[in-house]
């Protein structure tokens, strides 16, 4: 059997970018112009957004993400050759193996030209998603997962070259504390006969 191809907890990132998008905005932006939000790493935000503010360009609001630390969580991980069979046809089973659980960190980067839009948007976001309060989002096959958000950070002074006079920066973590990563699973058709065993009560013996 080939191996399956799955991109790695994309579902979750998918959920991590909706929510920023939900709950960032700013009402002093047209609808068209409000918060942006990108996928992208360290490297990939300076080249998209620091760089051309160097040289002059605008910034609108912007906010960046990615996946920054994935820890697999041994105490809550089912033992991995336990298989659950479940009947697909007349003769079919699938068998299933438990998904693995992992704790994600998300590290949210918030970049703005005016320090009280940077602020908000960091309010927003920590108040949405508190720990205590953690906020909800569903996935694929009806599962529901949290998150919330942590380490809450005043970055500015670690913006690159020329940007720091012109960039306000703040970060945030948000963590998804249960992610599930399915793994393969195995079909397997074929006949199973019934085996009737039929008890003689003449001489206590079974045919």
């Amino acid at each position: 059997m080939k191996p399956v191809e799955y991109t790695l907890f994309l579902n979750y990132t998918d959920k991590i970018k909706e929510f920023l998008i939900k709950n960032s905005y700013l009402k002093k932006y047209p609808k068209e112009e409000n918060v942006q939000v990108f996928f992208a790493t360290p490297p990939m935000a300076f080249a998209k957004f620091l760089i051309p503010v160097i040289n002059g360009a605008n910034l609108n609001p912007t906010i960046s993400f990615y996946l920054n630390g994935i820890e697999y969580l041994q105490n809550e991980n089912l033992l991995g050759y336990v298989e659950k069979p479940i009947r697909i046809s007349e003769t079919g089973f699938l068998y299933l193996k438990p998904h693995l659980i992992y704790k994600l960190i998300y590290k949210v980067n918030i970049l703005t030209t005016i320090e009280r839009e940077a602020d908000i948007l960091q309010y927003q976001l920590l108040t949405k998603a508190p720990f205590n309060r953690p906020y909800p989002f569903k996935i694929m096959n009806n599962e529901w997962g949290t998150v919330y958000s942590q380490s809450a950070s005043i970055d500015t002074e670690l913006i690159p070259g020329e940007a720091k006079d012109k960039i306000i920066s703040r970060s945030l973590e948000l963590i998804i504390p249960r992610a599930y990563l399915p793994v393969e699973c195995e079909i397997h058709d074929g006949i199973i006969e019934e085996i009737n065993i039929v008890y003689d009560t003449s001489n206590g013996s079974s045919i």
